[in-house]
């Protein structure tokens, strides 16, 4: 089965996966899926199949915290908050940089901060949800993340885009 977690990233949006179920029924685009337990510290994400992949619903929350840009490569877990906000953390979760998300590796599909058994997504995964979704993603010059990408062609893809969080720098 394929996980993958979302996380808000300062600079864009990443998540987490395993391998593809084969026996999975593909004809369902997105629905719920069973809820993550992070065993790491307790924490429970909703998540969402899409396909034969598994994504988290909910931003990623796991991590020390830390002021921005002070995120290093320490082999420690370290978060920030939008603005360096602590009450900004119910609205976006935890803010990662590239670098931290990965956890310094720049090995494709690592698990970085992910819960373990999960990964950061690749391009890859990203591509195939889209077009599990039937969606194109178009990027307009416009600052409103409303009329940032428009999704073209499906109902889900307008469900997809409703629950897009903006958050970070992206």
């Amino acid at each position: 089965m394929k996980r993958i977690v979302l996380l808000v990233l300062v600079f864009l949006i990443a998540g987490c996966g395993r391998q593809p179920d084969p026996t999975f029924d593909n004809s369902v685009v997105m629905r719920k899926a069973e809820p993550l337990t992070d065993p790491r510290d307790g924490r429970t994400y909703q998540t969402v199949r899409i396909g034969t992949q598994v994504w988290m619903a909910e931003n990623l929350n796991y991590g020390v915290a830390v002021e921005d840009c002070e995120q290093s490569d320490n082999s420690i877990a370290e978060k920030t908050f939008y603005n360096n906000d602590p009450d900004a953390e119910q609205a976006y979760g935890a803010l990662y940089t590239w670098n931290e998300a990965m956890q310094w590796t720049q090995q494709q599909g690592a698990q970085g901060v992910c819960p373990p058994g999960w990964h950061v997504p690749t391009r890859e995964d990203w591509a195939y949800a889209a077009q599990r979704a039937r969606c194109r993603f178009i990027r307009t010059k416009t600052q409103s993340i409303k009329n940032r990408f428009h999704f073209l062609g499906r109902k889900q893809c307008d469900r997809i885009h409703s629950h897009l969080v903006r958050g970070g720098l992206s």
